[in-house]
């Protein structure tokens, strides 16, 4: 008890000191065993054990992956930057490799194998799956049994709307829920979209709309309005935020 009291109260300090030095704190992980480096880092949520990964050495970082459970290493790889991903997997033995992908839904891997593809000055290179998404005519008693089915710390701001052909017709507010109808359609809940991005914006551009509008999260559509996933501005490469402007951008 006393081992697992010491461990949690250890994490919480190194996940205060990497939401402000997550590349300092890289640094500092990889320079211990790796057994003390896994026992510290499977502790971690998956917003800080990503953001850590994303500065470590290509192949320090691989051999933790390799040590963590299967699914929170496969829930990992999707979750670092793709450039990174796609690095750390040419340390990662294919049997390996394999079991990782066939974690991940095709909808997942997909914009994950396309991520690893596109320029590195886009987006496209850095975005993640939506994690909800129904069509106008779900109803919002849909939408509240799938958010019991997902882990706190996976529960998103925005809820997709989209229609028959996949193309981005509105938001709902995960906190507007609590007010909505259940019968209501999510068609007739929604909000329309007031800013998205396209697959072709520059990272530099998406972090100033981010900023300019204190948002913390967008919509990625491509040409034909088809969403492609959503961009946080946590997924942004040295993205330099305060713990305090975090957590204030997280409750707006």
């Amino acid at each position: 008890m006393l081992e697992n009291f010491h461990k949690v109260s250890g994490a919480q300090i190194i996940a205060a000191y990497i939401k402000d030095y997550p590349q300092k704190a890289a640094l500092a992980l990889q320079s211990v065993s790796l057994s003390e480096a896994v026992f510290w880092l499977s502790s971690l949520t998956l917003a800080d054990l990503t953001a850590v990964l994303n500065f470590m050495e290509v192949k320090k970082a691989a051999v933790i992956l390799r040590r963590l459970p299967l699914k929170q290493g496969a829930r990992t790889l999707l979750n670092l930057n793709p450039q990174k991903a796609g690095e750390v997997l040419k340390y990662v033995p294919p049997f390996y490799k394999k079991r990782l992908e066939g974690e991940l839904t095709q909808e997942e891997l997909k914009i994950f194998n396309e991520a690893k593809l596109a320029p590195k000055n886009t987006i496209a290179s850095i975005i993640k799956p939506a994690i909800l998404t129904f069509k106008t005519d779900a109803k919002i008693e849909e939408v509240l049994q799938k958010i019991k089915t997902l882990p706190k710390n996976k529960i998103p701001q925005n809820i997709y709307i989209l229609d028959k052909q996949n193309r981005l017709c509105g938001i709902i507010k995960t906190t507007a829920l609590a007010i909505l109808p259940v019968n209501s359609s999510c068609g007739s809940a929604m909000e329309k979209p007031q800013i998205t991005l396209n697959l072709e914006t520059k990272i530099t551009k998406a972090k100033q709309i981010l900023a300019q509008n204190k948002i913390s999260n967008l919509s990625v559509v491509d040409k034909e309005n088809i969403l492609c996933g959503e961009l946080s501005l946590w997924d942004i490469p040295q993205t330099k935020i305060s713990y305090v402007k975090r957590l204030l951008c997280k409750l707006k």
